[in-house]
């Protein structure tokens, strides 16, 4: 099921630089999407890139839509 879920469907991963959840759960969410193929945004709340996301997006405003109050989210 999630090997066809990858055609329609995407993750948002949102995180804080420093965040020691957000460290740990970071090479783990990058595994499941390589094995997956799933895409990911991922979405900086602090405005400082991760070394293991370089390509994130620094966007408050999908976060406070979404209602994400804690990080690590997805």
């Amino acid at each position: 099921m999630l090997s066809s879920i990858n055609k329609t469907h995407g993750l948002f991963y949102f995180y804080k630089a420093g965040c020691p959840y957000c460290e740990r759960f970071a090479p783990v969410i990058k595994k499941f999407v390589s094995i997956y193929k799933i895409e990911l945004i991922p979405v900086s709340l602090d405005g400082h890139k991760s070394p293991d996301f370089p390509e994130s997006k620094i966007n408050q405003a999908i976060a406070t839509k979404l209602q994400i109050q804690s990080v690590p989210a997805l």
